[in-house]
């Protein structure tokens, strides 16, 4: 009897995988080693710099530079395409600010923002296929949040800015829906793949003001949500390696952070690898 149930659960796998676009069964694992730019709308720095006095207006912008980071992603899948899958996001930098400021006295500003943006994901995951491509969704939760902050080192010139440290930070868990699309492109070995995740995190925002009594900048905290919207979309090689296959991949990756904190936008390049058991 035993003998007759392995040989059913194994008919049934042969059965699914040739049902299946894709066969993914088993574990995977896979690295992206990040190159993120980040930018502010214009209107943002006003929610960075709490407690600017009224009549001053002001702007900047941030460095174009590409800053590291890295992702981590873990899962597994039966024959069927039902799955779990973990994967955690980190992105910590410190980025160039520009910036002018206009009122009673005009200043123009040079220095950094610490800005720490991660995420980690637990999910189930389903795969399918339709037509010639193979579609991976999932859904589950995420628990995340950012920070943006001036270390107190802007410069005027000769002389310092204050020397305070402001900005403000969010934390917060939420639900997360990811949708991934692979087609292969004929017997090579690449496929076309596009990635798409969205996140509602609620949490709270604490926010340190730019301008405090005696250098003792105001705290104060708040109940907030922050909307998370992620997408890739590149090449991706797969390379049988003996008893697993590797992976290798070239993406272009963009995120958008929306919070009271500012609006953080973070693009650029996902260099990806990985192993299939």
């Amino acid at each position: 009897m035993a003998k007759t149930g392995i040989s059913l659960a194994a008919l049934l796998c042969v059965g699914a995988s040739a049902a299946s676009a894709d066969d993914r069964a088993g574990v995977y694992a896979r690295v992206d080693a990040l190159l993120l730019g980040a930018n502010l709308g214009g209107g943002s720095f006003e929610q960075v710099f709490v407690g600017v006095p009224s009549g001053t207006n002001f702007g900047g912008a941030l460095g174009d530079e590409l800053a590291g980071g890295v992702r981590f992603v873990l899962g597994a899948e039966d024959c069927s395409g039902l799955g779990v899958r973990f994967q955690y996001f980190d992105w910590e930098n410190d980025v160039d600010y520009n910036g002018q400021w206009e009122g009673a006295s005009d200043f123009l500003f040079s220095g950094d923002m610490e800005i720490d943006v991660y995420a980690f994901d637990a999910e189930v995951t389903q795969r399918g296929s339709f037509h010639r491509w193979d579609l991976l969704v999932g859904g589950g939760l995420r628990a995340g949040g950012l920070s943006i902050f001036q270390p107190g080192n802007l410069f005027d010139g000769p002389g310092t800015f204050y020397g305070v440290r402001s900005g403000g930070e969010f934390d917060g868990v939420g639900p997360t829906v990811s949708l991934a699309a692979d087609r292969r492109l004929g017997a090579s070995g690449l496929s076309v793949v596009g990635r798409a995740r969205a996140s509602l995190l609620f949490g709270e925002q604490e926010q340190i003001e730019t301008f405090g009594a005696d250098l003792a900048a105001d705290r104060f905290t708040i109940d907030d949500h922050v909307q998370v919207i992620e997408m890739q979309f590149g090449l991706n090689y797969r390379q049988s390696l003996g008893p697993a296959d590797g992976t290798f991949g070239v993406f272009w990756e963009a995120q958008r952070w929306d919070t009271n904190t500012g609006d953080l936008g973070l693009h650029g390049l996902s260099l990806q690898t990985g192993l299939l058991y």
